[in-house]
């Protein structure tokens, strides 16, 4: 509890010890003050044998109705002050469980963060169980693989308090707890015995389970496996905030699990205004040793924009290889869109090769590199005979243009400068021309 609602509470207890301290003085002085008043008025009245005129008996009952009025007064001021002291209780425990939440939350994709490192999925598994049981202050947890081909959720890691009983268990889709959820993709929360609803045949007589949380392992509408959670002779049951909390990391971990042990790309997409992807290419060459990506093993790709012209695709270092853009001319490119993340002194020759891959394929090339926060800057554009079309600054910066691809159709038709006609002379080649290149390339 901070120091405002410290000085909160402070204040309501004073406030109240206030009002009621107020209340019995008041109280005390009107039940000396009516028979210091009413008694010698009384013995007056029996001396002279009269009776109490009918106005001081108004006067009492309003005297008295006055006390009522107060003490109800004090009653429904008191009752405030409880509405606010269970409002204020219900704002600590709001705060507290918000505390709580924040700090699972922070350890749970602290944890995120370290599984996007390439670790085997086992590894990954068991760092998940482990934490997961740590900041949950469960007993033990255990996750489970489904496997599509045999429709089987097999554990894969299993750790804490009774561990072995889930070890090596095997579930069919829809069959048990676990089953149900990764058919269902929905969490359950099982807290007692009355509690198991359609589950009562899974009840483990042999174990003491408190509360259990089965959450599935989601990517997007799939569901990759099952995380269980328990608490084992337990004084409290998992509360909704821990499944909520849990199912945000279960569907994260849902997509780690679904890489983990897969290859990683430079990968470059193409969208159309629709959002609809178009084309999708994994660099060939990952510049080698800094850049610890997998290499691709498909050609870059040629794709057509309606109405506007045909495009090529390629990244980064792939532009020092001449055989890359050439082999998207070949396949009828007329722009090359060459995105760049160059922080090296080599961006000065990166800028003669975007002119050599225009000139000798006779196209637009757009080099467009990252400002100096992460790049060098320097994004270039060429057209079909090599003429600079825009060079920008170190800073960032814009750079519109209009290209005119007849000039490309131009050019390959009459020759760069109207002189010479390199993709026709490459596609009339003979096979002595290549020869070089048998053998070359490995097969993954």
């Amino acid at each position: 509890m901070n120091a405002t609602s410290s000085s909160t509470w402070d204040r309501i207890d004073r406030s109240g010890w206030w009002l009621w301290g107020v209340t019995i003085a008041v109280v005390l002085a009107l039940a000396a003050t009516v028979p210091m008043l009413y008694l010698p008025l009384l013995r007056i009245l029996e001396d002279r044998d009269d009776r109490l005129p009918l106005e001081n008996y108004y006067a009492l009952v309003g005297l008295l109705g006055l006390v009522a009025v107060f003490c109800l007064y004090t009653a429904l001021k008191q009752r405030e002050l409880d509405a606010m002291r269970r409002r204020l209780e219900q704002e600590e425990r709001e705060k507290a469980n918000v505390g709580t939440r924040l700090s699972e939350l922070s350890a749970l994709f602290q944890l995120a963060t370290t599984l996007n490192l390439q670790l085997q999925l086992d590894e990954i598994l068991e760092i998940v169980v482990r934490r997961v049981v740590s900041t949950l202050q469960a007993q033990q947890a255990s996750i489970m693989i489904l496997d599509p081909a045999t429709s089987l959720l097999e554990t894969r890691a299993s750790y804490g308090l009774e561990s072995e009983f889930a070890r090596h268990a095997r579930k069919k889709l829809g069959e048990g707890i676990a089953g149900w959820v990764a058919e269902r993709r929905e969490a359950v929360q099982l807290d007692s015995d009355a509690g198991m609803g359609a589950f009562r045949g899974e009840q483990k007589t042999n174990r003491n389970i408190t509360s259990a949380l089965s959450l599935p392992l989601k990517v997007g509408d799939r569901c990759v496996g099952v995380l269980n959670v328990n608490r084992i002779n337990h004084p409290e049951i998992f509360q909704p905030h821990h499944c909520e909390v849990l199912q945000l990391f279960a569907d994260h971990v849902g997509s780690v699990v679904e890489r983990a042990g897969r290859k990683r790309y430079n990968t470059a997409l193409v969208f159309d205004p629709k959002g609809d992807l178009v084309a999708r290419y994994r660099k060939v060459f990952p510049w080698m040793p800094y850049e610890t990506l997998d290499r691709g093993t498909e050609p870059p790709p040629v794709f057509t924009v309606p109405r506007v012209g045909t495009f090529g695709l390629f990244i980064c270092y792939d532009g020092w290889f001449p055989e890359m853009a050439r082999s998207l001319a070949l396949r009828g490119a007329e722009v090359l869109l060459h995105p760049t993340l160059t922080t090296t002194a080599d961006r000065e020759q990166e800028l003669v090769l975007a002119r050599a891959n225009a000139i000798t394929n006779q196209c637009y090339v757009l080099n467009v590199n990252s400002v100096p926060s992460v790049g060098g800057g320097r994004s270039i554009g060429v057209d079909p005979h090599g003429r600079v079309l825009f060079e920008l600054g170190h800073e960032e910066g814009f750079a519109i243009e209009t290209l005119d691809l007849g000039l490309v159709r131009e050019a390959r038709t009459n020759g760069t400068a109207g002189l010479n006609r390199v993709l026709l002379h490459v596609r009339e080649a003979p096979p002595a021309a290549f020869d070089a290149y048998r053998g070359l390339g490995r097969r993954r």
